[in-house]
């Protein structure tokens, strides 16, 4: 699969290549057969570590599953832990919220 410079993007981004498995070499296979490039998309995964969680190790279980090493980011993992820390966030679990008021 491409890496991240064959990416085609505005910026320098550092993509992380998550494993593909058997599928994803059966499918970059038959696109060089056909004559073509076959490319992984980029996912919100961290490639080094950031903020206490580690990068990616290049499982390729992340698609349909929770991250072994908690690399794979998502508002649980990336962002509850660091809004609980502040001590301005309070997680009320079975909760609706209808209006936010801020000092702003």
């Amino acid at each position: 699969m491409a890496n991240s410079a064959q990416f085609a993007h505005d910026k320098a981004v550092d993509f992380v290549i998550v494993g593909s498995g058997s599928a994803g070499v059966l499918l970059e296979k038959a696109a060089k057969k056909l004559g073509l490039h076959a490319q992984t998309e980029p996912h919100a995964i961290l490639s080094q570590p950031h903020n206490g969680r580690p990068g990616c190790i290049k499982c390729g279980y992340c698609m349909f599953f929770g991250c072994e090493v908690n690399a794979k980011s998502s508002t649980l993992a990336a962002m509850i832990p660091l809004a609980e820390a502040s001590g301005h966030c309070e997680i009320r679990a079975e909760s609706a919220v209808f209006r936010v008021v801020t000092d702003a």
